[in-house]
């Protein structure tokens, strides 16, 4: 058993590697489409965010009071990476914003510099 275990001790560090390797960059885990519920009595407000490769996002913000739609607004905007945590996103060519970010394959939670995180969870995967 002895003589196994520099093998084991390889194919380990190996299979770690690989792990380690595999693993998305936040550039590519948070292409597609996150969603956001947030409920205030009757009122129901729903956020749903697209993030395409070609660094061009779409917000879509819907509301709603007792079933009913009262209101929807989207925006469109684009965005880009400052660094591995940080997100620049600008609306209307003119209005920008920094946040941090923090994305899995499940979650994106968004920091916004002048606000509290928001989560996001992952639609249609």
């Amino acid at each position: 058993m002895r003589s196994a275990r520099p093998l084991l001790v390889f194919a380990l560090a190996l299979c770690l590697g690989g792990v380690a390797a595999a693993q998305v960059k936040p550039q590519e885990a948070i292409l597609g489409k996150w969603e956001m519920v947030r409920k205030d009595g009757e009122k129901e407000l729903k956020v749903t965010l697209e993030f395409l490769r070609d660094g061009k996002t779409t917000c879509l913000i819907q509301e709603r009071q007792s079933g009913k739609e009262t209101g929807s607004k989207t925006e469109e905007g684009t965005y880009r990476w400052l660094d591995d945590e940080t997100l620049e996103v600008t609306v209307n060519k003119t209005d920008s914003e920094k946040a941090k970010v923090k994305v899995t394959d499940k979650e994106l939670t968004i920091t916004p510099t002048s606000g509290q995180a928001l989560r996001f969870a992952r639609v249609g995967r």
